[in-house]
């Protein structure tokens, strides 16, 4: 079903549509710009497709018949339709610009919880993963068989342990750690 004259509602809400793309059936790729605003912004809006999964609907804004995504907000949800998109292309054998793996993991900063966090590196220029920490979502403290230690980054691709200034405890054995999180263990260590 084509949802051209709906679409021509919502600039009452995002501005005047310059462009309008359908993606798929109940997909679509939306340039709009209000009159007090010098750039346009960048939406997708969804229908009630089974293309797009209603957990991914969930991320976008109800509007109407559609629920909207604007390319303008970081954890906007868009990174989610583009994933699901990629999805439908590869299951249908059509073009898909990037693979699969390389959007989820993108999207996985700002969607740990539809993505699951960055995975922490099997190995690194200072040898293979023993040990490690989760400093944060793509950042770890990582221990390795060659008994280097290091904050590592992953949060662009990369692998490769990143230089920072620690300023956390030194151990017996001269090895720098982070500081300990949780509360629970905090309590065994003085």
């Amino acid at each position: 079903m084509d949802h051209i004259a709906e679409l021509s509602e919502l600039e009452n809400e995002l501005g005047q549509l310059l462009l309008t793309e359908q993606e798929c059936a109940g997909v679509y790729y939306l340039v709009a710009q209000r009159d007090d605003e010098a750039i346009a912004t960048e939406y997708y809006a969804v229908t009630d497709t089974p293309i797009i999964s209603q957990e991914a609907r969930e991320y976008g804004k109800k509007h109407s018949i559609f629920w909207l995504f604007s390319k303008a907000e970081d954890a906007g949800g868009w990174r989610i339709i583009d994933y699901e998109l990629g999805r439908y292309r590869v299951q249908n054998h059509l073009n898909q610009a990037c693979s699969l793996h390389e959007i989820a993991l993108n999207a996985a900063e700002f969607h740990p919880e539809y993505f699951g966090t960055y995975p922490v590196p099997f190995s690194s220029p200072r040898g293979y993963t023993t040990r490690y920490w989760i400093l944060e979502n793509g950042i770890y403290w990582v221990e390795t068989d060659q008994c280097g230690s290091f904050y590592s980054h992953l949060k662009h691709f990369t692998a490769t342990p990143i230089q920072i200034t620690v300023t956390a405890p030194i151990t017996a054995t001269g090895s720098q750690r982070p500081p300990v999180r949780s509360p629970r263990k905090a309590a065994f260590i003085n």
